[in-house]
């Protein structure tokens, strides 16, 4: 079963600036996604320690000028940790959506937009609003979000007596920022249709940058 609420709040994406060159909108969103990730996404390594210990590391494609409390709209994509079906379980994924539709109580300038719970990740649209006090970043309402679902289901745990591990979230999340309308709609409706895809379900079409908690 999978649970997809629908959007609290929408808005409109700005209009492109006149006479400004605006990059045209994908007809296949799914390719179009995982051809910037596949392109963009760049895994390398470095020694650690001696010459026969290396740590592999994945280099951040976040867009270096842009700042994440920004004023717009963030598709996001977050997984679990091995990719496990754990949000099949009833319990964790109300703990997943009731935390999600409290985070504008918890945080100025957020808008709720599409949201769906699939059995090993989840997938949203989250709006900023730089114009407010203490405006947050994308990496501050991630952060929260993970935290607050995992501190959650640890107590759940103990309540219920279960014996599984209460740390389920991967440490990197996926992003995307929505350039105009078309775009936006399209990954709206790309989430809506998500849970007829589960088993297709590739990380390259989750986004164009992969972020570490916070940042």
């Amino acid at each position: 079963m999978v649970y997809h609420p629908r959007a609290e709040a929408r808005r409109r994406v700005e209009a492109p600036t006149p006479g400004r060159r605006q990059a045209r909108a994908p007809t296949n969103l799914r390719r179009w996604v995982r051809g910037d990730f596949e392109e963009e996404i760049i895994m390398g390594y470095q020694k650690f320690d001696s010459s026969r210990s290396l740590r592999w590391r994945r280099k951040s494609v976040r867009l270096p000028k842009h700042n994440y409390a920004w004023t717009g709209a963030y598709f996001v994509t977050t997984c679990v940790e091995r990719r496990e079906p754990l949000f099949e379980m009833p319990e964790l994924r109300a703990i997943l959506e009731d935390t999600w539709l409290a985070l504008p109580e918890r945080f100025p300038g957020v808008t709720l937009d599409e949201f769906v719970i699939m059995p090993n990740h989840v997938h949203f649209i989250v709006w900023l609003d730089d114009a407010v006090e203490n405006a947050p970043t994308l990496g501050d309402v991630m952060k929260a979000y993970k935290s607050i679902t995992t501190m959650a289901w640890l107590r759940h745990i103990k309540t219920a007596g279960l014996e599984c591990s209460g740390q389920f979230w991967q440490s990197r999340y996926f992003d995307r920022i929505i350039r105009d309308t078309e775009e936006l709609e399209q990954i709206r409706q790309y989430i809506r249709d998500n849970p007829s895809k589960l088993h297709t379900f590739d990380i390259g079409e989750m986004g164009d940058a992969t972020s570490k908690d916070g940042g």
